[in-house]
């Protein structure tokens, strides 16, 4: 079984629930774009404080990925109907 890193469940889920919060407001595609914006400048910043930060790039990724998957969820649910989680 795949080991996911606790770091990158962080990631994904800070990504999943910026995008539910934001979705409150936005529509879907702006949502998506801010949450990768998002997950990009934290590693600009981690690039900039690097005695207390580490880059990596897997990070930004799963960020998006988090913001992704709700993006599926909700797109997915406008499209099918009904409840597609």
């Amino acid at each position: 079984m795949l080991k996911v890193p606790q770091d990158k469940q962080m990631h994904f889920l800070t990504g999943a629930l910026l995008f539910a919060m934001l979705n409150v407001f936005l529509f879907e595609p702006f949502c998506l774009v801010i949450v990768v914006v998002v997950g990009l400048a934290k590693e600009v910043y981690d690039h900039f404080n690097r005695d207390k930060h580490c880059v990596e790039a897997l990070d930004a990724i799963s960020t998006a990925l988090g913001g992704l998957f709700m993006w599926v969820l909700v797109y997915g649910r406008s499209v099918f109907g009904g409840t597609f989680a």
